[in-house]
């Protein structure tokens, strides 16, 4: 388990581990670096008529605490924001590749 992150111009490994994966279009997995419990993300693909449709959601699993000090590791005060911006990026990523081919 574990992967790769970016957040503004920090990179860095994170654990994790894949909790979705039933049937076509849908994938999710949850981020617990240290074996702390952080985020869940989720994505669902849903065909439409002219492509197809993918939903990305990000769910904040951090205690108050520990959101306080990851806001100060990280620098990024306002995970939500980053998390929407991250969201954002994302989608339109996977957009673009997709209308290659």
């Amino acid at each position: 388990s574990g992967g790769r992150t970016a957040t503004g111009g920090r990179r860095g490994g994170r654990g994790g581990e894949a909790t979705q994966g039933q049937g076509p279009g849908v994938f999710g997995f949850e981020g617990s670096p240290f074996g702390l419990p952080v985020s869940s993300w989720s994505y669902v693909g849903e065909p439409t008529g002219d492509g197809c449709s993918v939903t990305e959601t990000w769910t904040d699993r951090r205690a108050g605490w520990f959101a306080a000090v990851t806001g100060v590791v990280t620098g990024v005060p306002n995970r939500a924001e980053a998390a929407r911006a991250g969201i954002e990026a994302t989608l339109s990523a996977l957009r673009q590749r997709a209308e290659k081919g």
